[in-house]
């Protein structure tokens, strides 16, 4: 009975913080149509670069070769697919970091602030900035890969038709 007694304890194997699990737990349902969100532009703006953009060019080499005292025919629905897709696309790599953004700030801040604890960190020798950047490294991590991604796919997608 003594032998069991003074046995060391084992080592506690090394863990993700909880905080991090429990909070992708908690924001899963965020994280998946946040995800969805950017795999869809990215689809989106590399099936605009690709085959929607030959597709457009040669509706309007058509357009521009036809002569105006004769009968014109040319993919009309090519060229507005093409804009229609790439006014969408826009719109989503402008939005995404706005979207990211504002998950975090009130998911992650806003229950800090209303519980009050961001006064007691900031009491108790924890700056302000230390404390919203621990808090926010993650998601800042994921918005800049996300809109990172999207940002060159629009830029490589914009550049294709030239």
């Amino acid at each position: 009975m003594t032998a069991a007694l003074t046995t060391p304890a084992a080592p506690a194997a090394a863990r993700v913080p909880r905080q991090w699990r429990w909070l992708a737990r908690l924001h899963r349902p965020a994280l998946i149509c946040g995800g969805t969100l950017v795999l869809l532009t990215a689809a989106a703006l590399v099936w605009l670069g690709g085959p929607l953009t030959d597709a457009s060019a040669a509706a309007w080499k058509a357009y521009n070769a036809c002569a105006w005292d004769k009968v014109c025919r040319y993919d009309q629905d090519a060229i507005l697919l093409y804009k229609e897709v790439y006014t969408w696309t826009t719109a989503a790599v402008l939005a995404v970091p706005f979207l990211v953004a504002a998950w975090a700030g009130g998911a992650l801040i806003g229950r800090e602030t209303e519980s009050g604890t961001t006064r007691l960190a900031w009491t108790q020798g924890v700056s302000p900035t230390r404390w919203l950047a621990s808090r926010l490294a993650l998601p800042a991590l994921l918005a800049v890969a996300g809109s990172g991604l999207l940002s060159g796919l629009h830029r490589w997608a914009w550049t294709a038709a030239d």
